[in-house]
């Protein structure tokens, strides 16, 4: 199986990192958080209409809304990844002050950005 997770071992460079056949080779660094989801249409056994917004991020779970490695029931995907710039390349705006810019959510030199996509596979394809 194909493992995406962060490695932290060296906290000033976090990195994306794919481990496929027990190989491990970096995607990106400075990445803080990364999290994939599925939604299903039929969660255990039962229809809900429309999209009923919950996302599963252990697919191994027969708890609802997982799907039990039961892949054929994904109807979408969520991406979520936080991403950081190096620490304390940015200095502050203010000329006159000797200190570097540090972001208002943990007071450390770097600025964060996240993203969130979905992805909806059930498009591709005319059988559903």
């Amino acid at each position: 199986p194909v493992q995406y997770w962060v490695d932290t071992s060296t906290p000033t460079n976090p990195t994306l990192t794919r481990t496929e056949n027990g190989v491990a080779a970096p995607i990106a660094s400075q990445i803080i958080g990364f999290k994939l989801g599925a939604s299903t249409v039929v969660l255990n056994g039962l229809n809900v209409a429309g999209s009923s917004g919950a996302y599963c991020y252990n697919a191994a779970s027969s708890t609802s809304p997982c799907y039990d490695n039961q892949f054929d029931q994904i109807r979408s995907i969520r991406i979520s990844l936080i991403g950081r710039t190096p620490p304390q390349i940015y200095t502050n705006s203010n000329v006159n002050s000797p200190t570097l810019f540090t972001n208002s959510f943990d007071g450390q030199p770097y600025k964060i950005q996240s993203l969130s996509i979905i992805v909806n596979p059930r498009n591709l394809s005319m059988n559903d």
